[in-house]
C-alpha cells in the first residue's frame, strides 16, 4: 500500500476543492501588463466552505524514488462535516478517504474542528492520533505577500498517547496570481520523534475573490532520502 497519508498530509489539511477553475483570456496589446490583485482574498472563507460541504476530488500522484518512477491515480472524497466532540471539546469532525483505483486499498482519517473551524486533532486508519498544541486561524483577508505560521501538531501512535511518533508545523506565504487571485502556499515540516526533519510538504492553491479554490500542486521532498512525491489535479 502507497505511504499516502505523509504524501497528503498539507493538502488534506486544507479541505479545499480541487476542480480547476477555468483562465481568462487577454486582450489586444502587445506589452504584457502585472496584474493588480484587489487588496484582500477570503482565504478562510473558501477553506471553511470546504470543511462545511465536503467534495470528492481525483488526484494523479507521481512518485520518484531514488530514480524510480511510478505514478498513480486516486480520488480524495472529503465528506460534509458533522457534530463531533475531541478530547471533551464539542465541534465538528469531517472524514477523508483516500481511494485507489488499482488497489483494494483505502486510506481515511478523520479531522476534527471547534465551532470556529479551527483543528483540534485528528485520527487515522493506521491508529495514529493528532493533536493540535498550537494553531493560528487562516487568514480571513489575506494580502499578496503575507505570511504566517498556522498549526503545530504532535502525533501519537496510538490513541493512548504514550509514545510520539512525529511532530509538525505548517506556515503559509501569499504569492500574487491574477488580477482576481492570489496562490494560497503552504509549508508543512515534518519530524521525527527526537525533532530530526523527516520531510518538508508544499501545497499551493488558488484563491479567487469569490472564495473559489483549486489546487495547484502538491509536492513532498524527503529530508532522509533521494524520495519526491508530486500531486495534481486530474
Amino acid at each position: 500500500m502507497l505511504n499516502s497519508n505523509t504524501a497528503l498530509r498539507s493538502l488534506i489539511l486544507t479541505g479545499f476543492v480541487t476542480a480547476l477553475a477555468a483562465c481568462g483570456g487577454g486582450g489586444g496589446s502587445s506589452h504584457a501588463s502585472t496584474p493588480t490583485p484587489p487588496a484582500t482574498f477570503p482565504v478562510a472563507a473558501a477553506i471553511n466552505h470546504q470543511i462545511i460541504n465536503g467534495t470528492q476530488i481525483p488526484l494523479k500522484l507521481s512518485i520518484n524514488d531514488a530514480g524510480q518512477l511510478f505514478n498513480y491515480t486516486y480520488t480524495l472524497t472529503i465528506a460534509p462535516a458533522i457534530a463531533a466532540t475531541f478530547e471533551g471539546q464539542a465541534g465538528l469532525s469531517g472524514t477523508q478517504t483516500e481511494s485507489y483505483p488499482d488497489t483494494p486499498n483505502t486510506w481515511s482519517q478523520t479531522i476534527y474542528y471547534d465551532s470556529n473551524y479551527n483543528e483540534l486533532g485528528r485520527t487515522n486508519s493506521d491508529g495514529e492520533y493528532s493533536v493540535v498544541t498550537a494553531s493560528h486561524p487562516y487568514p480571513a483577508a489575506a494580502h499578496v505577500h503575507d505570511t504566517g505560521d498556522l498549526d503545530s501538531v504532535t502525533t501519537y501512535s496510538d490513541q493512548t498517547k504514550a509514545s510520539v511518533w512525529q511532530t509538525s508545523t505548517s506556515s503559509y506565504s501569499v504569492e500574487p496570481d491574477t488580477d482576481t487571485s492570489i496562490i494560497f502556499h503552504i509549508t508543512l515540516k515534518t519530524y521525527d520523534a527526537d525533532h530530526a526533519l523527516l520531510q518538508t510538504t508544499d501545497t499551493r492553491f488558488r484563491v479567487d475573490t469569490a472564495s473559489n479554490t483549486s489546487l495547484v500542486s502538491t509536492d513532498v521532498v524527503s529530508a532522509i532520502k533521494n524520495y519526491t512525491q508530486h500531486v495534481t489535479p486530474q
